[in-house]
């Protein structure tokens, strides 16, 4: 009940121009009958309706009337709907690059309601610096988007299309689920997914791991360095006094 009433409202003004309509195509057939229908009496025709012309002319012109109405009515209608369609689809737009995670997934939410997500319409977005971590963006059609500096820690990108999507392949490696998705070169995830397993982090956390070697060889050389002062050091006392008690 409640979808019936919130439908009527949205739609009102279309349905005005529906009944507009009706009601001009209702009075047009009426005045036609009332001008020409006949019936057959004792083999000969015979006007239904006998009618001044003056009854004809008004409802030819009501009906007229009625019919420019509702189609200027249905006209303007469109124009609004078209309008508030192409408002509604940047203000997720925008959304959906925002650096606030929940307004993000609130707009990937709607635009998946609007099918505006897997459709096309997101061709070339910008959405530079957005924080997309998490999103469901699955099939999501990205082609041409520009993903700079955008997060996609545990994004689901699976069968996503990032064709000529502005994106790197660090990037790439935080997201979630980039199975059979199409990569910014064309191809798909599981052609590119040997060159995202040698990407620099992996480097870096070799890196990090053989840091501890180096610290224990820093403090072997440390505690040789410490030992030879203090043998120096010792070596030297004893000279000293040997000099002092001579003297």
């Amino acid at each position: 009940m409640n979808q019936t009433i919130q439908w009527t409202k949205r739609n009102f003004i279309s349905i005005v121009g529906f009944i507009l309509a009706a009601a001009a195509f209702l009075m047009g057939l009426f005045g036609y009958i009332n001008q020409h229908a006949t019936i057959m009496v004792n083999n000969q025709e015979v006007e239904l309706y006998q009618d001044s012309p003056f009854l004809g002319d008004f409802y030819a012109n009501i009906s007229a009337e009625l019919a420019s109405i509702a189609i200027t009515i249905l006209i303007i209608d469109a124009i609004n709907q078209r309008r508030n369609k192409q408002q509604e689809l940047d203000d997720l737009k925008w959304q959906m690059g925002s650096k606030d995670n929940v307004l993000v997934l609130e707009a990937v939410r709607k635009l998946r309601g609007k099918k505006w997500l897997i459709d096309g319409t997101l061709h070339g977005i910008d959405l530079r610096g957005a924080n997309l971590s998490s999103a469901k963006l699955f099939m999501a059609d990205l082609e041409g988007a520009n993903l700079e500096k955008v997060k996609l820690n545990g994004a689901f990108l699976k069968m996503a299309n990032l064709r000529n999507a502005n994106v790197t392949v660090e990037q790439l490696a935080t997201a979630g689920n980039l199975e059979k998705a199409i990569m910014p070169d064309g191809r798909k995830y599981e052609e590119w997914e040997p060159i995202i397993q040698e990407t620099p982090p992996a480097e870096t956390v070799t890196t990090q791991l053989a840091l501890p070697e180096n610290n224990q060889h820093s403090k072997i050389l440390l505690l040789l360095a410490g030992a030879g002062i203090a043998v120096v050091s010792s070596v030297f006392s004893l000279w000293a006094r040997g000099r002092w008690d001579k003297g």
